[in-house]
């Protein structure tokens, strides 16, 4: 039986702090330390991401950057920046590989280039993909993008090994964001997590709502979600001391607040 409970960080940009690769790291280790100290441990890691993505043109292989940067990647003399600031999947691999973690569901809540940027910052990539032991040969045979709804330029694609153990899920095209995502509890029930989930951080930053409250309503969403008729995303409420109930629906896109 799959377990799912709610463990994490927000972390949002600021203009007092930027988001590193090292940060986005170090809240991913916490998070998984604690999923080790708990009673019930959850076999079902969720990471969100959100910010800028980069591909390789001819893996296809996604990088991603957090919303903050302020420097151009195209330019080759950033590079090195580049080295220290994205995040990608193998990154992943290094941090959450253990017995007890069963699935590893993990959105790119962003863009993607399919274009080339400079030499140097594909030779890291290159250099990721020749590290064996970070990344097993059954995942990288079994790449394959598709859309969720042909209708609908809004997507994703996904990534999964052949033991299911990764679900890698991030925009299928530039300058769009990622809307519907399976249920990872397995149900094949499509959400639209992603505005669920950019909700959430909104939430956090303009009202300061406590964090595990808002890990719970990632928790509900996924298990039983209460849809916003207009559009079909779960509706996100936040009990919070000094706020009262707080709900974003998208109606004229603004937070509307009720005391309780």
């Amino acid at each position: 039986m799959k377990t799912f409970d709610a463990f994490g960080i927000t972390e949002t940009s600021t203009s007092k702090r930027r988001i590193t690769k090292a940060i986005i790291i170090n809240a991913i280790n916490v998070v998984v330390d604690s999923m080790k100290k708990s009673k019930h441990w959850p076999n079902i890691l969720f990471v969100y991401l959100c910010g800028h993505g980069f591909a390789d043109l001819s893996t296809q292989l996604q990088f991603f950057v957090t919303g903050n940067i302020n420097y151009d990647v195209h330019f080759p003399e950033n590079a090195q920046r580049i080295r220290d600031d994205m995040f990608s999947f193998h990154d992943l691999t290094q941090i959450v590989i253990n017995g007890k973690i069963h699935e590893v569901c993990l959105i790119f809540d962003c863009c993607y280039e399919m274009r080339s940027t400079n030499p140097t910052y594909y030779s890291v990539e290159r250099e990721m993909r020749r590290r064996d032991t970070t990344w097993p040969d059954s995942l990288k045979n079994t790449l394959g993008f598709f859309m969720v709804d042909p209708k609908d330029n809004r997507g994703r694609a996904s990534y999964h090994d052949q033991t299911n153990y990764f679900t890698i899920v991030y925009a299928t095209s530039p300058g769009k964001s990622v809307e519907t995502v399976i249920d990872p509890l397995a149900r094949k029930r499509k959400l639209r997590l992603g505005p669920v989930c950019r909700r959430i951080l909104l939430l956090d930053a303009k009202y300061g709502a406590s964090g595990p409250l808002l890990y719970s309503t990632v928790l509900n969403g996924l298990s039983d979600p209460e849809l916003d008729y207009e559009s079909d995303i779960p509706v996100v409420k936040v009990k919070d001391r000094g706020w009262g109930e707080i709900e974003m629906v998208k109606k004229q896109n603004k937070f509307r607040q009720s005391k309780k």
